[in-house]
């Protein structure tokens, strides 16, 4: 999925630990009965190829059948401010619904804490969780509805790393006490890296650094860094592998550099961008200076990117 490359320095070192995350789950994932942490993986997997899932439900939400619309029916990715290497992770599954006479597609969630191996994990509900604790909600699309208080059950992780094979368990109420009851099982759950970045900027001697999924190309600009300090790099119509100048303002030759972060001109800016191509992703790295009502040095490396 990644790989090693002078260039990307820091993202190589997060792609090594995705890389260990899935050896470890390897070693406990085979055949046999037991699995890593204790988990029977048959048990989860008999019946699945890889790829399939199971949910059941019951309680005061009725399941009218499966999730058959363009996001698919599951993901497994990092969760808000999580790493592909180390997490945490967010798994999710939809299906359709009923709750009263209200017909819609939900989803069950459950957020895996940092560094989670295979094993049983207990569930708890978001406000209950710590940082090394899984918890889980089961919300309807558009937030017409949404079940996490009172959370309790599990997770049994077979298998986690480049895929997920997982079982869980779990029960819940919303806030008028009406209760659910959800349990299901995947298999060989591919996952899905995000876009990456480790960036750091300095203006005025103030240093700010941006990593992971802090990163999105959108509207003809690529961005850098929380939606109101970031680095935005406007991009060519089309995107090809090489080398590009970088510029302050729209008279430059190069493609032009926005501070969201920093208020004033930036009167002279010298630096390039460099894409490479991997796959039907991005990678690369960016350097620059910057000078005029603002001193700004700013250098970085990203990964992953759908251009």
């Amino acid at each position: 999925m990644y790989r090693d490359n002078a260039l990307l320095p820091r993202l190589g070192m997060l792609a090594a630990g995705l890389t260990v995350l899935a050896l470890l789950a390897a070693c406990g994932g085979g055949n046999g009965s037991a699995s890593a942490g204790g988990v029977d993986r048959s048990a989860i997997t008999e019946g699945l190829a890889s790829g399939e899932y199971e949910i059941n439900l019951d309680g005061a939400v009725s399941r009218l059948g499966s999730y058959e619309g363009e996001r698919g029916p599951y993901d497994f990715a990092p969760a808000s401010g999580g790493t592909n290497a180390n997490g945490p992770y967010r798994v999710r599954v939809r299906t359709q619904t009923q709750f009263g006479d209200d017909q819609r597609v939900a989803y069950l969630l459950i957020v895996l804490p940092a560094g989670t191996e295979a094993g049983r994990h207990e569930l708890t509900a978001l406000r209950d969780a710590g940082d090394d604790d899984a918890h889980a909600m089961f919300r309807a699309t558009g937030q017409a509805w949404n079940f996490a208080r009172d959370v309790s059950g599990h997770i049994d992780i077979a298998e986690i790393g480049d895929v997920l094979t997982a079982a869980y368990a779990v029960e819940m109420a919303d806030g008028d006490g009406n209760t659910v009851r959800l349990d299901g099982r995947m298999k060989g759950i591919p996952f899905q890296p995000q876009a990456e970045t480790d960036t750091r900027i300095t203006i005025d001697g103030e240093e700010e650094h941006f990593e992971g999924g802090s990163i999105r190309a959108a509207y003809g600009e690529l961005r850098i860094g929380p939606t109101r300090s970031a680095i935005g790099v406007t991009l060519p119509e089309s995107v090809e592998p090489g080398t590009y100048d970088l510029a302050a303002g729209f008279d430059g030759d190069g493609l032009r550099v926005s501070l969201y972060g920093a208020s004033g001109r930036i009167d002279e800016l010298d630096g390039t961008i460099t894409f490479e191509e991997t796959g039907n992703t991005f990678s690369g790295s960016f350097e620059f200076t910057a000078s005029g009502d603002h001193a700004v040095d700013a250098k970085g490396v990203f990964e992953g990117l759908e251009l």
